[in-house]
């Protein structure tokens, strides 16, 4: 819902998120769920911390959202 630049300059609108795999879930990091959470769209995204730190935090939630219901099996 809110575009970022990325660190390169350009323009993000929207994110494409894979299915997450067993590998993606062992190479998430984090101290809590917020941390985990944010390390997992990175992942899934290919964005670099540094870019999922300029997204709103609507954005974030529902990026979580979508990744909860495929981690439960639903289509996002």
């Amino acid at each position: 819902e809110h575009p970022i630049t990325d660190g390169q300059g350009n323009n993000i609108t929207e994110l494409t998120i894979r299915r997450p795999k067993v590998k993606d879930m062992r190479k998430m990091r984090g101290d809590n769920d917020l941390e985990q959470s944010i390390s997992l769209i990175a992942i899934v995204t290919g964005l670099v911390p540094e870019d999922l730190d300029e997204l709103d935090i609507v954005d974030v939630k529902r990026a979580s959202e979508i990744l909860e219901k495929m981690q439960k099996g639903k289509s996002a």
